[in-house]
């Protein structure tokens, strides 16, 4: 299995979206990778948890990121500095 960071690599620019549904390891995706150093401006994630996991969010809470929106089982996260909101 390929790391996050082997996937993405060096990034030529800032990463707008990172989307990750991969059936239940999201978790491991996020740990594959330096979210700090890829440092995307949007994360989405499916959860089929139904937020009763919530070692993905601690992980994001503690890469800087903060929970924006959920919608269905998809969840999105912000950079926790930014003010602005992605949900309707």
């Amino acid at each position: 299995m390929l790391t996050l960071d082997e996937i993405v690599g060096d990034p030529i620019g800032k990463i707008d979206l990172l989307s990750v549904d991969v059936e239940g390891a999201e978790l491991r995706v996020l740990e594959s990778g330096n979210l700090t150093a890829l440092s995307p401006e949007l994360i989405v994630l499916e959860d089929n948890t139904g937020g009763v996991d919530r070692r993905i969010e601690d992980l994001l809470v503690a890469a800087g990121y903060r929970k924006d929106f959920v919608w269905t089982h998809n969840v999105f996260y912000v950079k926790a500095s930014d003010p602005r909101h992605v949900g309707w």
